[in-house]
C-alpha cells in the first residue's frame, strides 16, 4: 500500500512535494531521537550494536550511510552523530573508528562540515574551521548573484578546500585520540 501510494505521488507534483516534506519531517524526528539516545551514554557499541549484518558488519555505518545529506537542518546531522559517538561512546571497536574514518572521507561534503562546525565552539582547528565555516556561509549568503565572477568562484572554491582540510584533520585528531583512550581494552 505504502509503495503504491509513493509511486502515484511520483506522477503528481503536488503530492510529490508534500510526500518529501513528511519524510523530511519523520527523517528529522528520527535522526534526534538517535542523537539522544546516543547522548545519553547508555550505549556500548561492543554490546548493544555489536558486529552484525548491516553495513560492511556494523549498524552505526549503516546509520551513517541512512542519514541524509543536503536537506536543509539536517546537512550536519553525520557529523552531529560522528562527534556524538566519538564522544558518549567509550567501547567503539578500532575497526569502527578506521571505517567512521573511512566514512567521512568517502562521504561527507563540505556543506556538511560547513553546517556542523558553523554551531561549534571549541578550541584549537576546531575553532578555526568554524570560523572559517561562517566566513563561507557569509561570502555564500552575500554574493549568489555573482557565482558567475571568477574571483567569487576562486574564494569560494579556496575557503571550501580549507574547511575540508580542517575539518578532516580535526575528525582524524579525535579518532586518533579515541583510539588512543579506548577504554574497551
Amino acid at each position: 500500500k505504502s509503495s503504491i501510494t509513493i509511486l502515484l505521488s511520483l506522477k503528481n507534483p503536488l503530492e510529490m512535494s508534500n510526500l518529501k516534506k513528511k519524510v523530511h519531517a519523520a527523517l528529522q524526528e528520527v535522526t534526534s531521537v538517535l542523537l539522544e539516545v546516543i547522548k545519553s551514554g547508555h550505549v556500548s557499541a561492543r554490546k548493544d550494536y555489536g558486529f552484525g549484518s548491516k553495513y560492511k558488519g556494523n549498524i552505526f555505518l549503516s546509520m551513517l550511510r541512512a542519514c541524509p545529506s543536503g536537506i536543509s537542518n539536517l546537512e550536519s546531522i553525520r557529523m552531529e552523530i560522528i562527534s556524538a559517538m566519538l564522544e558518549h561512546i567509550r567501547d567503539i571497536p578500532e575497526q569502527l573508528l578506521v571505517s567512521i574514518l573511512r566514512f567521512v572521507l568517502r562521504y561527507v561534503e563540505t556543506d556538511d562540515f560547513v553546517t556542523y562546525y558553523s554551531k561549534e565552539s571549541g578550541s584549537g582547528k576546531t575553532s578555526l574551521v568554524a570560523r572559517l565555516s561562517k566566513q563561507y556561509m557569509e561570502l555564500i549568503a552575500k554574493v549568489p548573484h555573482k557565482a558567475d565572477s571568477q574571483q567569487y568562484v576562486d574564494e569560494e572554491k579556496n575557503l571550501a578546500s580549507r574547511i575540508m582540510s580542517l575539518a578532516v584533520l580535526d575528525i582524524t585528531s579525535k579518532i586518533i585520540t579515541h583510539s588512543r583512550c579506548n577504554h574497551s581494552f
